[in-house]
């Protein structure tokens, strides 16, 4: 996965890369499942957080990443939602697509 450094949260936390926009992390999600997709032995994936870390205490709050795909308020970051809508909407063609090739 990839955490956008436009949000306020430091990105300490995690092992996912760092991009500069949620519409970065968008194009990095769909070159990512394109590969997934292309690769025969891939049965299936799932994005692992559905929304920010939460700061819980002021200690933690150092540590928090940009890792969901809502933020902590619940809001939508809209171009990283935008890219994933547009992929999975089109993945069954896809997939067709890629195994005629």
């Amino acid at each position: 996965y990839a955490k956008g450094m436009d949000t306020k949260l430091p990105n300490k936390s995690g092992a996912g890369w760092v991009v500069k926009t949620q519409k970065d992390r968008g194009i990095f999600y769909e070159h990512f499942v394109l590969g997934l997709m292309e690769h025969t032995g891939c049965v299936g994936f799932h994005w692992f957080k559905f929304m920010d870390d939460w700061p819980k205490n002021s200690e933690k709050a150092k540590m928090l990443s940009n890792k969901g795909i809502l933020d902590s308020n619940f809001t939508p970051y809209v171009e990283l939602a935008r890219s994933q809508a547009e992929l999975n909407k089109e993945g069954y063609s896809i997939l067709e697509f890629l195994r005629r090739s």
